[in-house]
């Protein structure tokens, strides 16, 4: 209705638009003859013109509901007490500027963005004007704001211990941050101020407890790497090591993964050697190529999976030279291994051997090199 659309706007502050709405209201309800609707609506009109200071017309508003309703009792001693305050204000100013400014803040209470605002002013002003006759008025707003305030801060605890209950607790500091600090009573100021160092504490020991817990996973992954290394695992170890990358483990992990690399390239190669060694003994032609090819795969898998290796350079030489070995027995043989992808396998060195022991400096390992080769 009109009439809660003015009030909405009094929660919002904005109550110079709700005496315009109110005003517009009240011409509308007098053609309907309602006399208690035209009679609240012109004492709201009143009380938020008192509020606004806008005594001039507030008195001239209170006479009128004086002169109007005067036969509704009890209802028109509010407006002759008004009158009254504004009558004496010449002699009692500062303490009707404070009582105006305690009924604005009654009219325009919400206590979401106003907290305890009203209930603090009437303590003020009873504190302020402890003989004043206005004294009963603004207790009367203190309790009623007051319990107003008291059910919205329950609220307001309550949130918080959900945020407390879900570990929110960044969220529920920020919570508590963009609260009115300002119109809270003391006592509530000290209650949130607990709560926010009870999250920021808890915060904290949670971020630390996430910490540990991170730490002791990443300790248990780098153990497991390490044995999976020690088992000579290469590829399980390598893998390990690549997911403590961009952690506290990282320096590290670069480390083994590359140490992994070297020792995965030297296994290949080892059994690569072991393999061309086999099949320059064998006597039997489909043998020889199958061990040929088995060792070629070997060092094609060195190239792909461990291109960081230092046998890279090596590796490729000996695939060279693998590839010659089976050109000799039949070149079309090379045609399904896309052996011309290979850099560098054009260029052979047939005077050396195409393995040498992983752990000599030797180029020419003992035993490696083709029957005839020399």
């Amino acid at each position: 209705t009109v009439y809660r659309y003015a009030q909405a706007l009094l929660r919002t502050g904005k109550a110079q638009q709700a005496v315009v709405v109110l005003q517009n209201l009240l011409g509308r309800i007098r053609n309907e003859s309602s006399l208690q609707k035209e009679f609240e609506v012109m004492k709201l009109i009143a009380d938020i013109s008192f509020g606004l200071e806008d005594f001039s017309h507030a008195f001239e508003q209170y006479v009128d509901v004086i002169n109007r309703y005067a036969g509704l009792s009890d209802n028109v001693e509010w407006s002759r007490q008004q009158q009254a305050v504004i009558a004496s204000r010449s002699e009692r100013g500062t303490e009707v500027k404070s009582f105006a400014d305690l009924i604005l803040a009654y009219l325009t209470f919400n206590p979401q963005n106003d907290g305890y605002k009203p209930a603090i002013l009437a303590s003020n002003f009873a504190e302020s004007y402890p003989e004043s006759p206005l004294n009963p008025t603004a207790s009367r707003i203190y309790m009623e704001s007051k319990d107003k305030a008291d059910a919205w801060f329950a609220g307001i605890l309550e949130q918080i211990g959900r945020f407390q209950t879900e570990k929110q607790y960044a969220e529920g500091v920020a919570f508590i941050e963009q609260l009115p600090r300002i119109n809270l009573l003391p006592e509530k100021q000290d209650q949130l101020r607990m709560l926010s160092d009870e999250l920021v504490s808890a915060q904290f020991e949670e971020a630390e407890s996430q910490r540990m817990e991170l730490e002791m996973e990443l300790e248990q992954k780098w153990n497991t790497g390490l044995a999976h290394l020690s088992a000579k695992e290469y590829d399980e170890a390598i893998a390990v090591f690549n997911s403590l990358l961009d952690t506290t483990y990282d320096e590290r992990a670069r480390k083994k993964i590359n140490e992994s690399e070297q020792l995965a390239a030297e296994e290949n190669r080892r059994e690569a050697a072991e393999l061309f060694v086999r099949a320059n003994r064998s006597r039997e032609l489909e043998t020889k190529i199958d061990l040929l090819f088995n060792s070629r795969a070997l060092l094609q898998e060195i190239i792909e999976k461990y291109p960081q290796s230092d046998l890279i350079d090596k590796v490729k030489r000996n695939m060279a030279r693998i590839d010659e070995e089976i050109t000799a027995i039949n070149p079309s043989l090379l045609d399904s291994t896309a052996s011309g992808n290979l850099p560098g396998n054009s260029e052979a060195v047939p005077d050396m051997s195409p393995f040498e022991s992983p752990s000599s400096d030797s180029e020419n390992a003992p035993g490696s090199e083709p029957a005839g080769n020399e």
